[in-house]
């Protein structure tokens, strides 16, 4: 009662007595990161975090601490029970997120699109989870350019890894203040395996994991090679937060062009497993490449709708060639200068010999769009230069900037008869001819989809060389862009280089069809191709038509050379 004798009322009011104890690592855990709220797909427009409870312990969050980069603030007094949920945000959108749970507001609270790292911090200073994400982390092209968060997949496993981390299935594009939409609480049993190995220098190399590593396993672990020339380890060296990053360093250099092969014994991930059957893994000290090594072979520039256009490099060498560090790039008229580099891989990329690589910016969008594909050296960079649709250049450089090849290509080079040139993919015809040729393009064949990425191209003619001084093959073909038989390679072998060529082409009364090369310099040996049209880009008639070849050599000396062809047409 109180001092006027009035008795209370019966209530009851709900209370949590706990006693403190100290948090440990892990038991409180950074659950998911909505750092990229647009295009806004459902949840409000603003960023959040999400803390999640994964003891069987009570915490009061007074005077701990959220750390995002090098900023840090001070969370106010919250009882967070045993797997329950708390978002955080900035201060100013706190009402937004009132309706899917508790929230607290900081001030000043801003996460970056592309990955930052994150820290919870108890009252005493001591780290209770870290977080170091990154964009690449969805794993979904569509959902890291925003509107969904990043959602922890096991909030019980005991390792922090990317791999622990995915894009929300949610159609709201979050989950906050309730499980997530990917959780999976499966016990990790499986070891880790070797995910790729990269090259550091010509007595190094770093071999990268596929799941947060033991460290002392590490340091313990065991490294032997397989190969004729024996490989010793002189230092084996690693660091967090994952430890699945592993620097070899070797007594003596790597031999170029050599197949080494490595084999990891000993090693633990931060569960306890130890390294599966995957733990072998080839790398390849690679050669350094010349000008016109690796050839530009296909073009797209110019898609259908919002697809994204793509490039094709071949390996026309007997080297083993790493594209880490290379770039892709276009030509500024205006400034007389390469321009728009754009790097190619920040790590080891090696092609082999005779190997076709793909660099586009949205890889899912090359195999949905083109059914005849090889994805296993696809190469997804952040962006492409600019490349106009009617004309423009292909660039590739080394990692020393040194040209290794240029295609300026034009909508011309295409096989006019077609209805359009959208999705339809340029193809070079002959990897020995060179890249300038523009005989040496067309357009990919229709019956393949108009393109062939990271795949033998559809048109191919390689030039056949029979003894003659002048000779066609085929005979007979016809030029109707089904890829079979659709150009006539005119080959050419001479003594001497230097001489000057005129190619005509006539039909059987003698009218001219076609003005194919005027005045061009040749070289000893070499190719020109005939798309099967005439001067005004129509087809050419079907029949006999004669193929006039004219030389001239510094002397005044003329050398003429006649054959004939067949322009044929399906019934």
């Amino acid at each position: 009662m109180d001092n006027k004798n009035n008795v209370i009322s019966s209530t009851q009011k709900p209370f949590i007595y706990f006693i403190a104890v100290p948090a440990s690592f892990h038991d409180l855990v950074i659950n998911e990161i909505f750092a990229d709220p647009s295009p806004q797909i459902g949840l409000p427009a603003f960023e959040f975090i999400e803390i999640h409870n994964t003891s069987t312990n009570v915490y009061d969050l007074n005077d701990w601490s959220l750390s995002i980069g090098s900023t840090s603030k001070n969370i106010e007094s919250f009882i967070l029970v045993p797997g329950a949920y708390l978002i955080l945000c900035h201060e100013d959108d706190t009402f937004s997120y009132k309706f899917y749970g508790d929230v607290i507001g900081l001030s000043s609270f801003s996460l970056t699109n592309t990955g930052s790292d994150l820290y919870l911090n108890d009252n005493n200073g001591t780290l209770i989870d870290e977080v170091h994400y990154e964009d690449s982390w969805y794993n979904d092209n569509d959902k890291s350019d925003g509107g969904y968060s990043l959602e922890l997949i096991n909030p019980e496993h005991p390792c922090q890894s990317p791999s622990n981390w995915t894009a929300s299935e949610n159609t709201n594009g979050g989950t906050p203040g309730s499980q997530n939409s990917v959780y999976d609480n499966t016990a990790d049993t499986e070891g880790s395996s070797i995910s790729k190995i990269n090259i550091v220098s010509n007595n190094e190399i770093e071999v990268i994991l596929s799941e947060t590593m033991d460290s002392s396993s590490v340091a313990n672990g065991t490294y032997s090679f397989d190969n004729k020339d024996s490989l010793n380890v002189l230092f084996v060296n690693t660091s967090g937060p994952y430890f699945n990053s592993i620097n070899l360093q070797f007594t003596t250099a790597l031999k170029s062009s050599w197949i080494y092969t490595l084999t990891v014994n000993g090693l633990k991930d931060c569960s306890g497993n130890l390294i599966g059957s995957n733990n072998t893994a080839e790398f390849i000290f690679p050669d350094t490449a010349s000008s016109s090594d690796m050839i530009i072979n296909e073009v797209m520039v110019n898609p259908v709708g919002t697809g994204t256009d793509y490039v094709e490099l071949y390996n026309n060498s007997s080297k083993y060639i790493d594209l880490k560090n290379w770039s892709i790039a276009t030509f500024d008229d205006d400034l007389n200068a390469v321009s728009s580099e754009k790097i190619i891989s920040e790590s080891t990329s090696i092609v082999y010999p005779g190997e076709y690589v793909l660099i586009s910016k949205d890889n899912q969008n090359i195999l949905e769009q083109y059914p005849y594909t090889n994805d296993s050296n696809f190469i997804e960079i952040e962006s492409l230069p600019t490349y106009s649709n009617e004309s423009g250049s292909v660039i590739i450089l080394d990692d020393k900037d040194t040209i290794i090849d240029r295609f300026d290509y034009h909508e011309d080079l295409h096989f006019v008869l077609l209805d359009s040139y959208d999705g339809v993919a340029l193809e070079r015809l002959d990897f020995d001819r060179t890249t300038q040729d523009a005989t040496n393009w067309t357009s990919a064949a229709e019956t393949v989809g108009f393109g062939t990425p990271g795949y033998k191209n559809s048109q191919t003619l390689v030039a056949n060389f029979t003894g003659d001084k002048v000779n066609v093959d085929p005979e007979i073909f016809s030029p109707d862009n089904d890829g079979y038989k659709d150009l006539l390679n005119i080959n050419y072998e001479f003594e001497t280089e230097g001489t000057v060529a005129n190619i005509s082409i006539y039909d059987a009364k003698g009218n001219l069809v076609r003005q194919l090369v005027k005045n061009e310099l040749l070289g000893k040996s070499g190719s020109y191709s005939w798309d099967g049209t005439n001067e005004i880009n129509e087809k050419a008639k079907v029949g006999i038509h004669i193929i006039y070849f004219e030389i001239f050599d510094v002397n005044g000396n003329v050398e003429s050379h006649k054959k004939t062809c067949v322009v044929a047409s399906k019934l």
